[in-house]
């Protein structure tokens, strides 16, 4: 068993079981830190962290915008969740201390985290 799998199902998630498990092949097979852009309630930051690897986080809590035919099943979705929740299920599975949040527009964020050198 995969120690994620406690966790798939115990709050709403926007990947499957067959997505989880590819997450997590691939972040055994790649250590070191994982950016998991568009967190949502937090599963595949769950996955990542419990693979080994430091996560950041990036989420702005707004849910998806400028949705079109061309995002498939996204589009009649409700993606919004809020930051306490984020932060009780990181905090529940365990992994708070490998992850780092960057709450805003990753459109911004990660220029700046860029820009800064971090």
């Amino acid at each position: 068993m995969r120690a994620y799998q406690p966790y798939f199902g115990k709050f709403p998630q926007m990947i499957n079981e067959s997505q989880a498990d590819y997450l997590w092949d691939k972040n055994k097979e790649n250590p070191g830190l994982t950016l998991d852009i568009g967190s949502y309630k937090g599963l595949s930051t769950v996955i990542s962290s419990l693979a080994g690897n430091k996560v950041w986080s990036f989420e702005w809590f707004k849910g998806l915008r400028d949705l079109s035919e061309h995002d498939g099943a996204f589009v009649d979705v409700e993606c919004t969740t809020d930051k306490e929740t984020f932060e009780k299920n990181i905090k529940d599975c365990g992994v708070k201390d490998k992850v780092t949040l960057v709450e805003g527009d990753c459109t911004e964020t990660i220029p700046a985290i860029i820009e800064e050198g971090v």
